[in-house]
């Protein structure tokens, strides 16, 4: 029998924000091989998991893609400078959350790098409706590794089987499981709630 959900623990990507790279890249050219290129670059290569990691700063992935595609100077300049204002908060999750954030403790872990917390922190209502939260950049680590997992845990004093943690990644959210959380693989962010209110009637 699972202990009695104390804490909910959401991811951010899918779950609470969503990012269309496509929208990034057709704001700045219509040139295809530019978009293609840069796609790559940084999103192929593993570049960008480097990035949530906090393995690098803005200044040095606007430097990488310039050594590498210095036609497109400018443009890296501007995709990396704007492409956090793409992500953008899920109407229907901030109701999710608004709703559950006066019933239960609710926590963020997410990775992510420093431009994008920073953007959402400044520019969306999602860190003031939490309680805290564990971010990768800050960390030096990503999920699935498990001592991210442990740090939120320590840092809030939260004991693993009365959170519930909810991730689009199936890998995030065997992770937790491992650890004792209850968990939740979000395949539809509009069932979000439905499946909240499934986990919390288990009890």
């Amino acid at each position: 029998m699972w202990a009695m959900i104390k804490n909910v623990v959401f991811d951010l990507g899918n779950v609470l924000a969503r990012f269309n790279l496509n929208d990034v890249l057709n704001s700045l050219t219509e040139d295809q091989k530019m978009k293609d290129d840069i796609f790559q670059f940084y999103f192929q290569s593993g570049l960008w998991h480097e990035y949530d990691h906090g393995l690098h700063s803005q200044k040095e992935m606007i430097e990488m893609g310039q050594e590498r595609y210095p036609e497109y100077k400018e443009i890296i300049v501007q995709f990396m400078h704007t492409w956090s204002e793409f992500v953008l908060p899920i109407p229907s999750s901030m109701e999710v959350l608004e709703e559950y954030s006066q019933r239960k403790d609710c926590y963020i872990l997410s990775n992510i790098p420093e431009d994008c917390f920073t953007f959402i922190k400044e520019k969306t209502p999602i860190l003031k409706m939490v309680k805290g939260g564990v971010y990768s950049y800050q960390e030096k680590r990503i999920k699935p590794d498990l001592e991210l997992y442990r740090i939120l845990l320590n840092k809030y004093r939260l004991k693993a089987s009365e959170c519930l943690f909810i991730d689009d990644r199936i890998e995030n959210v065997e992770a937790a499981l491992h650890l004792g959380f209850q968990a939740i693989h979000l395949r539809d962010v509009s069932k979000l709630k439905e499946e909240i209110e499934v986990k919390l009637h288990e009890m």
